[in-house]
């Protein structure tokens, strides 16, 4: 039974290395910033003589940042805050 894969690109590779199962299941904890620093130091280590491994992790990244920048915090103004407050209030009192 195959062990399964994080990273997004790897369904589409045809990978028998080991080496390449490891790093990109160290890739996903790496990434996600709950890696050992010895586990970056592996992952940096191996896409440096994997060009398969390399795709996938800048692959990966690219994709968190962009998700990560699509969901930052706005600025609310104010009276919007304000006036979706009152309304909930509102609609509290009355029972609706």
């Amino acid at each position: 039974m195959s062990t399964p894969k994080s990273s997004i690109l790897v369904e589409s590779q045809e990978s028998n290395c080991p080496e390449c199962d490891k790093c990109l299941q160290v890739l996903q904890i790496v990434l996600d910033g709950e890696g050992s620093p010895e586990e970056a130091t592996y992952v940096d280590h191996h896409i440096q003589s994997c060009p398969n491994c390399l795709d996938c992790y800048e692959t990966d990244k690219a994709l968190r940042e962009t998700v990560k920048e699509k969901l930052t915090r706005k600025e609310v103004p104010y009276e919007l805050i304000a006036f979706i407050k009152a309304k909930v209030s509102t609609t509290i009192r009355s029972g609706i």
